[in-house]
């Protein structure tokens, strides 16, 4: 191993390790937990729709013909939004969806949006595994879930154990994550570190403004704090504006209550008001603390344009000295491999990007575009179970 991959795998052992360190955490590190990636999600979910045969089962099919092929669930739930807001504008109250589908009055158009996010979460709660060669899909159910928490689990011991230091307690871990699903917040439960999440209460609580995220390091006790940017399946409103959490196992949730999942093109009119207006307020607090500061990312796509905007627009701050470790895949074409586009320019941008790492499953990149690894190499770091690996067996020297 030459000198500057030592230093770099060194550096990122310390920032993995480090006292202030805040965690994004998207939908890859739970997809081997049985819940459903964003593409087989959308097929699922149209699938349950069609069956019922209704006039939301239509109205589905056909906007689903007028989006890209490659769009998915939020894209649906973003173009139906937009048509609910025009039809709620009109005198009438309808929509046209052009071809030969009827106008769509408002309420439909409602009913389809809540069936979606209820399916949404019937999936994310209980799992799905799409077909695979001769193995045929299996679609968890509340008598049958397929869900496992195992992985969140030894992340987070493995991780609580790295921080250790002798005679102190680190400041709480904070988890950003935009992922639907409960496993971090069940994980962490399980395995009893004391952490807060922005709701007061059990499995029925009500979202107390972010007073318990501003004084969490006021707590000895709490040992982390977990932030949904994009809200979870167990959130709901009630009728006089309460954001409520409630586990499906309740049987009086309010009545006419919504999941609080938006859709992908209307996340930033979503993020102006509560809860998620402290909820992005309290990512981009966290990510300019001073003096150390460290960001690290796993699971994440680096698909959702407003955290990547918070991200870049706090390491542009002058002053400054937040780091960033982002564990990703490769995109492969043949036999080249490149790194996602936001990666790239973060590598590429001159003013702060020896502040940038970048662990792949071909090497290690750090304030450069080039890989410190040679090439052949092949990683597992940039993988949940993988960084967990790491995280246990520490900066072992085999890694180039």
């Amino acid at each position: 191993m030459d000198n500057t991959m030592q230093t770099a795998q060194h550096d990122l052992w310390q920032h993995l390790t480090s006292d202030r360190q805040s965690w994004l955490l998207g939908a890859g590190i739970s997809a081997k937990a049985g819940v459903p990636l964003m593409r087989p999600l959308t097929d699922l979910v149209q699938s349950l729709i069609s069956q019922e045969q209704g006039p939301e089962s239509e109205i589905l099919r056909h906007i689903r013909a007028q989006l890209p092929q490659d769009s998915h669930i939020e894209h649906v739930l973003s173009q139906l939004g937009d048509l609910i807001a025009i039809a709620e504008r009109t005198t009438y109250g309808r929509v046209p969806l052009g071809g030969e589908q009827p106008d769509a009055d408002a309420a439909t158009l409602r009913e389809l949006h809540g069936a979606i996010l209820n399916r949404i979460a019937v999936s994310v709660r209980y799992g799905y595994r799409p077909s695979q060669g001769s193995v045929e899909a299996r679609v968890g159910s509340r008598d049958d879930p397929l869900v496992r928490v195992d992985d969140h689990r030894r992340f987070l011991r493995a991780l609580f154990s790295a921080r250790t230091k002798p005679g102190r307690q680190p400041p709480p871990t904070m988890f950003f994550t935009t992922n639907y699903d409960t496993l971090l917040e069940d994980a962490l439960a399980l395995e009893a570190i004391p952490f807060r999440d922005g709701f007061v209460g059990g499995a029925v609580g009500y979202w107390a403004l972010g007073t318990t995220y501003e004084d969490a390091e006021q707590h000895p006790a709490v040992r982390a704090t977990l932030v949904k940017l994009h809200g979870s399946i167990d959130w709901f409103t009630s009728e006089d504006g309460t954001v409520l959490r409630c586990r499906d196992t309740t049987t009086y949730n309010p009545d006419g209550a919504r999941l609080l999942i938006y859709p992908q093109a209307t996340k930033y009119a979503a993020t102006q008001k509560d809860p998620f207006a402290t909820l992005l307020r309290t990512f981009r607090t966290r990510l300019a603390l001073k003096p150390d500061n460290v960001l690290l990312i796993c699971g994440y796509s680096f698909g959702d344009e407003h955290i990547n905007l918070e991200i870049s627009e706090c390491m542009n701050q002058p002053g400054s000295n937040t780091v960033v470790v982002a564990f990703c895949a490769e995109a492969a074409s043949g036999s080249e491999h490149s790194l996602p586009p936001c990666l790239h320019n973060w590598l590429d941008t001159r003013e702060w990007r020896h502040r940038v790492f970048v662990a792949t499953d071909h090497g290690l990149y750090h304030g450069d575009t080039r890989n410190l690894c040679p090439n052949g190499t092949s990683f597992d770091w940039w993988t949940f179970q993988g960084l967990t690996r790491y995280l246990s067996d520490g900066p072992v020297p085999h890694f180039c």
